[in-house]
Formats: structure tokens, sequence, C-alpha cells
């Protein structure tokens, strides 16, 4: 597929939402944008999941029995991190990644990619769980 093409096929094609330098991105898409660049999982296997939702992050993660983190504490480098949105509460609103010593990487409201946490000041208020890629 021509990646300028302006029609999307599907809402759920990685390699076009990837390649597409037309197309918004959110902390969720960048997030599945990560998963199928850095090979971590097959343009196949992501399409199957809403990779542009914090619960499709959550989902695609737990299917493939990667380890659930639910201490803030616990976080190490590459933990996929989901918190709430900034209302607080228990409901996902926010998905990025850890890349350990208080660094992390996301895509934020401008729908720029940020090497920081948007939530610096309270995100262990935040902090509902994580993922972790199994050994």
């Amino acid at each position: 597929m021509d990646v300028n093409s302006s029609v999307n096929p599907s809402p759920f094609d990685v390699k076009y939402s990837t390649n597409n330098p037309s197309r918004m991105t959110c902390c969720a898409t960048f997030v599945g944008s990560a998963f199928y660049v850095g090979g971590v999982f097959p343009e196949s296997t992501i399409n199957q999941y809403n990779y542009n939702s914090q619960y499709g992050i959550s989902e695609l993660c737990e299917a493939h029995n990667w380890i659930k983190i639910n201490s803030y504490s616990a976080l190490q480098a590459g933990d996929v991190v989901i918190m709430s949105g900034p209302g607080g509460g228990s409901s996902p609103g926010h998905v990025q990644i850890y890349a350990g010593n208080g660094t992390w990487y996301n895509a934020g409201s401008t729908n720029a990619i940020q090497r920081d946490n948007p939530y610096a000041s309270d995100g262990s208020a935040r902090f509902l769980w994580a993922w972790r890629k199994p050994a």
C-alpha cells in the first residue's frame, strides 16, 4: 500500500499508521508503533487489537502473557505503564513507556513524541498498572 494514500484501509493497520506522515499520534498509537518498529510483536498480531487505545494495548500485553506490575515502585526500564487521565480515577487515560531513571517516552496532547512524564508531579498517584515483557 502507498503510505501516502489518504485512505486508511483499517483503523487497525499499524504499518500504515507508523509510516503515514499525516497521521496524528496519540499515546496508545505511539506504544503500538514502538511495538511494531521494535519487533516486539509482528504486524499481524498488533492489528488484532485496538492499539489506538490504552485498553487495546493492555489487552495485547495480557493476551501475550506479559507480567502485570501492580506497584509503581517496581517499575523497570521497558515497562508499558497504564495511568489514569488528568482527572484521576480507576479508568485508563494514558499509556507510556518507562525508560528508567525517571525518563518516560510517550505521545501527549500535542500529538508529538515526548521524552518526559506528563504526570511527573503525581505519576505515582495516577499509576494503575504496568506490563513487562517476559524474559
